[in-house]
């Protein structure tokens, strides 16, 4: 008889292929099979669906770890979907620092509006003339 996690793994990742964004409403040993899954997931390297997961079962604590081990990992775009997903305005703003060093000004702004950074709002404002707009 195989593993009950390898089941979950088949359910959890046909609900993301399905777009399913919150699965919190589950039982608390659902959202336990799923954790265990993404855990899985994240010992296999595959860092963005266990994010996904995480999100999926609105766990932010794991979400901020792992967003922190992907800007180690310089996977700005993962430790973005993970402070987005887990609305850790200090990790957003981490990761908005990182995609302003390298220039993706649209990446960092998005990160620095959601983070409700006023500071680095009013910067983008009198740096970039052509409109805040356009970084949107």
């Amino acid at each position: 008889m195989k593993p009950l996690t390898e089941d979950y793994n088949l359910v959890v990742r046909a609900l993301m292929e399905k777009g399913v964004v919150d699965c919190s409403m589950l039982g608390s040993q659902r959202i336990k099979e799923f954790e265990e899954v993404a855990q899985k997931m994240h010992s296999n390297g595959a860092l963005p669906e266990a994010i996904r997961v995480y999100a999926m079962t609105k766990n932010k604590a794991k979400l901020i770890e792992l967003g922190k081990e992907a800007l180690e990992g310089n996977k700005i775009e993962c430790a973005f979907e993970a402070f987005r997903s887990a609305e850790d305005p200090k990790g957003l703003i981490e990761a908005g620092n990182l995609f302003l060093g390298e220039g993706r000004v649209r990446n960092a702004y998005y990160c620095f509006k959601l983070s409700g950074d006023e500071t680095m709002m009013k910067f983008f404002e009198a740096n970039w003339k052509e409109g805040i707009d356009y970084y949107l």
